[in-house]
């Protein structure tokens, strides 16, 4: 586990959705990015994704303000784009194989090439914790990625849907200004 600042590694999905200001079923997901994004701007944590956003994003999918906005993120290094090498596609090719060989139940079985990129790239990297989207089922038990929480290939790495826990964030600050206050 990383030491230091927490580093968070948003596959294409959370970016797209940010970029877009997607509506997602459960609101607290697009809360969760915004809080990523906010502990970033006040250097509180790294957030990365893999330079393979490049070919998942397709220009005519967003506006050119959106375009601007996500060139942005880039350009003032609010968003760490990583390089992928060798080193990160043989341990996707890893990551693929040892998936496709588990006999585990409700446990993903088939990793797509550009996922296995998105998670080798993370645990390449040293992420504290995996921002996806992937396998969120409404009211349904987590499929896709989220299946690989903890344990890719052998590999630690958290996997989850940024979740905002703002009212716990709001109460606690409420109660240590007004603690601020009262000295």
């Amino acid at each position: 586990m990383a030491i230091g600042k927490p580093r968070f590694y948003w596959d294409t999905a959370p970016l797209i959705a940010w970029i877009t200001d997607e509506k997602r079923h459960d609101p607290a997901e697009m809360a969760g990015l915004a809080e990523v994004v906010d502990m970033v701007d006040r250097g509180k944590a790294i957030l990365m994704t893999s330079v393979l956003w490049r070919a998942e994003v397709l220009d005519s999918s967003i506006s050119d303000t959106q375009k601007k906005r996500l060139e942005a993120a880039f350009d003032g290094r609010a968003i760490i784009e990583l390089a992928i090498d060798s080193r990160v596609m043989a341990l996707a090719g890893e990551i693929r194989s040892f998936q496709r060989g588990t006999k585990k139940k409700d446990v993903m079985q088939n990793v797509r090439v550009p996922d296995a990129i998105h998670l080798a790239s993370a645990i390449h990297y040293d992420a504290t914790e995996f921002h996806t989207f992937d396998g969120a089922r409404p009211g349904k038990q987590p499929g896709g990625l989220f299946t690989l929480d903890g344990n890719v290939a052998g590999h630690r790495l958290k996997i989850c849907a940024p979740k905002a826990e703002q009212l716990q964030f709001q109460f606690q600050n409420v109660k240590e200004e007004m603690a601020d206050r009262d000295e």
